[in-house]
């Protein structure tokens, strides 16, 4: 027998709640931390359209919507799946509690079964904290590049990066030709997560047989920005091909 059942993701950011419901229930925001591109319509019957550079996605309908404490999202039925948000604010602080739920099978564990989403709400929501409280304000721009997968990727992708050892949070990384950057989330073998002073991330993940990376700018666009984010989509590429076998486009 397979029942829906909730998994509860609870994080603080240090940010006024506004900022943080509209990153949740706008185009603008949710391609801040979330996905590279978005279509939604944050109203009850609304629905919600993502890209993660590889393709749009229809994720779902709202059922829920109320401005700016709480919204869920229906995943083409109800016993598909839900993702329910609420939010909280209080001495400066928007404590944000998300329930998703999905269908688990008798004698599995939601964990278990649902590892990789477990570690993808730890990136998007580490990014979304990063953003709120570093950058203050939503907005960025992004570059997505794929690379093949084959044995001891992970090895040579540290290789790349001068490391031999997956970092720890909170430790810095020198990466030449890029100001310091700081761990923001690392899964060895699997997530590295970069901020790079309040301009920048570099998102690496393993995602099946694919190595996924996202470089990203934010703020006001100008020439040093672009290079900027010029350069963390070269390393991207060289950690592409580091990975395996050639590299493509998520455009």
């Amino acid at each position: 027998m397979t029942d829906l059942v909730p998994r509860e993701f609870a994080f603080d950011v240090n940010a006024d709640i506004g900022i943080v419901w509209d990153a949740l229930t706008t185009a603008q925001g949710l391609a801040t931390w979330y996905v590279e591109h978005a279509t939604i319509e944050s109203r009850v019957g609304g629905n919600l359209e993502v890209d993660w550079g590889i393709g749009s996605y229809a994720m779902g309908t709202f059922d829920i919507v109320e401005p700016p404490k709480r919204i869920r999202l229906v995943y083409g039925g109800p016993d598909v799946g839900t993702e329910e948000w609420v939010l909280h604010h209080e001495d400066g602080v928007t404590h944000v509690v998300l329930v998703h739920s999905l269908p688990v099978d008798d004698g599995e564990t939601w964990d278990d079964r649902y590892a990789d989403i477990v570690r993808g709400w730890l990136l998007f929501h580490s990014t979304l904290v990063w953003v709120a409280t570093a950058v203050g304000k939503l907005g960025r721009r992004s570059e997505v590049r794929l690379g093949a997968i084959s044995d001891g990727a992970w090895v040579r992708v540290l290789a790349t990066l001068d490391l031999t050892v997956t970092p720890s949070p909170g430790s810095t990384i020198d990466i030449a030709g890029l100001p310091q950057g700081e761990v923001l989330v690392a899964v060895d073998e699997f997530s590295l997560l970069i901020g790079f002073e309040e301009r920048a991330t570099l998102l690496v993940d393993v995602e099946g047989s694919t190595l996924y990376t996202l470089s990203a700018t934010y703020g006001k666009e100008t020439e040093n920005t672009t290079r900027l984010r010029g350069d963390l989509t070269a390393i991207a590429e060289q950690l592409c091909a580091a990975a395996g076998s050639g590299i493509q486009s998520g455009d």
